[in-house]
């Protein structure tokens, strides 16, 4: 009758960051199909419209999770990005070792702490640039009891951020960016801290961020899985 929605895909605005360029990005997300209305090429035709759409627009790029990797190479996407996930015991963190700077508690939703990820970002190939919108979904299905650490350099300035909660004994690590090993070391100190609170440590990471090779006990677990997918709809845009 017209006013039924069966099938849907939304494309976010959003912006990356590529070998120090700043491009438009589609990001794709919201993508389903009422049981019913399944096999009939519905899904087919949104993803052809919505990639037709986001050429218009300039955004030759486009980002998702894929609930299905093969059914979504069949329509272009590639898998980009592998992400780590780790357990570290308490006995394992790392030892306390002297830095110049020092981290402070900020509340998780701070403008700072959005302002470290923005000086991350710039620097950091594939990145999110986060605008409003980006940082409503990244925190969408986070629990309430989130905290945030940032690690400040001696000047005063921020170099880096550790989003975190502790539950039933673990401390469970949503994000760690730093832009520097100064930042990373006095992030892991705050970390380690806790060790009298914690059995062990539990977070995720990316594949160039070689972690057990940088702490002094190496044999911790870590599973290592698919993550993002990307489609390039123009090549050219990189010339």
């Amino acid at each position: 009758d017209g006013d039924t929605l069966v099938s849907q895909v939304a494309v976010y605005p959003m912006k990356i960051r590529i070998f120090n360029k700043t491009y438009n990005m589609g990001g794709l997300t919201g993508v389903g199909t009422y049981p019913e209305y399944s096999n009939q090429g519905l899904m087919h035709k949104l993803l052809e419209t919505a990639l037709k759409k986001m050429k218009e627009n300039g955004q030759y790029i486009s980002y998702l999770y894929p609930y299905s990797i093969p059914y979504y190479r069949r329509k272009g996407w590639e898998i980009v990005s592998n992400k780590i996930t780790y357990e570290i015991s308490d006995y394992q963190l790392p030892k306390n070792h002297q830095v110049s700077g020092n981290v402070k508690r900020v509340k998780y939703d701070s403008e700072e702490l959005k302002e470290t990820y923005e000086k991350f970002a710039m620097h950091t190939n594939g990145a999110i640039l986060r605008d409003d919108l980006a940082w409503n979904e990244y925190w969408l299905w986070d629990p309430d009891d989130m905290m945030a650490a940032i690690y400040y350099n001696k000047n005063g300035e921020p170099d880096g951020y550790v989003i975190y909660w502790i539950s039933e004994e673990i401390f469970h690590i949503k994000d760690m960016i730093f832009n520097n090993e100064e930042a990373r070391t006095g992030l892991w100190n705050f970390i380690s801290a806790h060790f009298s609170m914690i059995d062990k440590v539990e977070g995720n990471t990316y594949t160039d961020e070689k972690l057990s090779f940088l702490l002094e006990d190496s044999s911790i677990k870590e599973t290592i899985s698919p993550y993002f997918s990307i489609n390039i709809a123009s090549a050219p845009i990189f010339i």
